[in-house]
């Protein structure tokens, strides 16, 4: 985009679409817009031609990571297509998958540093709102009704979780602009965390309250030079592989040895929560019940009814990971894991790059015990700040 914003391009227009039709995504807006999902497919359609420039450019980039998401798109919608998914309901979830993939893999240079910023602030006046509305509204802004439970805490964001979709994507946006950066910078910083963490707090997303604080903490440490924890954050940074192989361990120790109260016992005290987390160890299990009737392979996706006769009344299965199984079965969380891996041989030592990788760890936190309807936002959004860190100057090495 040109100075003085006399010009306004293609891609920074695609840009703003997209960024619009993510936040319709959110809780209250999707409830109060009427036509949500067809503003949001013209959005998305709009935002693909604009991008088509950009496409025909010759570009040298690394397809990897965009041949990745395509394949997990399309062995998703197969699945769920076999599987009697509807088409609306498929195309809601790849077809948003695919445009922001897309725009990481072909946005130019320029305008994704612009987008960037404006992406920041919009995220930022969305959770702004969401606090106030959670302070103003503390029974909760509106309710959802399922087949066999009532959800009261929803506010602008939707329920508990699922703001941090929006907030750690906020978070790491400012975080890259404010690296090496004066007082001033930190001032701002310190504001946008303590909005975000009160935001947490505030609506009970216990795990979501972790994942947000932890990355508030080494995107401190990273921005603003003050490493305190200094063996643990290079531990982070250089082992990464190793960090990753851990918390698949975990997760597969989570799942698999469930009800073994010993283990969960001191982290639930922590945590306030029961021996059950909640509950989750049955939901997990259940859900690993329809996975092993699918032949691992998947039902595809579905709906909150099919949800809830599978979870005993919850509509999702409380796990990140758990819930890619559900959806695709073995093969889509084969993808999904290398989808997660494959950016950490690219992440090297500068900040932007460790900011991200700090980023991938809380939400692979949040993960553990939570599913954010809206969870392949992490894979198109976080796509977009990995193909894009790499376009700030303002960078030195860690």
């Amino acid at each position: 985009m040109s100075k003085g914003f006399n010009k306004i391009s293609l891609t920074y227009v695609a840009g703003i679409l997209l960024i619009v039709a993510y936040a319709l995504d959110a809780g209250y807006i999707n409830k109060l817009v009427p036509y949500n999902n067809i503003i949001k497919g013209v959005l998305y359609i709009i935002a693909l031609i604009c991008l088509i420039p950009d496409i025909c450019r010759k570009n040298k980039s690394d397809y990897t990571e965009y041949l990745l998401i395509l394949t997990f798109i399309s062995y998703l919608t197969i699945v769920s297509i076999v599987n009697s998914s509807g088409i609306l309901r498929i195309l809601s979830t790849c077809i948003p998958i695919m445009l922001f993939a897309t725009f990481a893999q072909f946005a130019n240079k320029e305008d994704s540093i612009s987008i960037m910023h404006l992406w920041a602030r919009v995220l930022f006046i969305l959770v702004l709102i969401d606090l106030f509305t959670v302070i103003v509204f503390k029974n909760g802004l509106y309710i959802t009704v399922h087949v066999k439970k009532t959800y009261t805490a929803n506010w602008l964001l939707g329920y508990k979780t699922y703001r941090a979709t929006f907030c750690l994507p906020m978070l790491l946006l400012f975080s890259i602009e404010y690296i090496g950066q004066k007082q001033r910078e930190r001032l701002k910083y310190i504001c946008v965390a303590i909005i975000s963490i009160l935001d947490m707090y505030l609506s009970q997303g216990t795990t979501a309250l972790l994942g947000v604080s932890m990355f508030v903490l080494f995107a401190w440490m990273v921005c603003f030079d003050t490493h305190v924890l200094v063996k643990p954050i290079q531990f982070l940074i250089t082992r990464k592989t190793l960090v990753y192989v851990i918390f698949i361990v975990v997760w597969v120790i989570t799942i698999i040895i469930q009800d073994n109260a010993v283990i969960f016992g001191d982290i639930t005290t922590i945590l306030n929560k029961s021996e059950t987390f909640s509950g989750r160890t049955y939901i997990w299990k259940s859900t690993i019940e329809a996975v092993k009737a699918s032949n691992w392979l998947g039902i595809g996706l579905v709906g909150n009814e099919v949800m809830e006769a599978i979870t005993g009344g919850q509509v999702n299965a409380h796990n990140q990971m758990l819930t890619v199984l559900l959806n695709g079965g073995v093969p889509l969380l084969v993808i999904y894991i290398v989808l997660l891996l494959y950016p950490t041989y690219k992440v090297g030592d500068t900040k932007t790059e460790t900011l991200y990788l700090f980023y991938i760890y809380s939400n692979l936190l949040i993960g553990l015990v939570s599913a954010i309807p809206t969870y392949y936002a992490f894979l198109y959004l976080n796509l977009v700040a990995m193909n894009r860190v790499k376009y700030f100057d303002k960078e030195s090495k860690t």
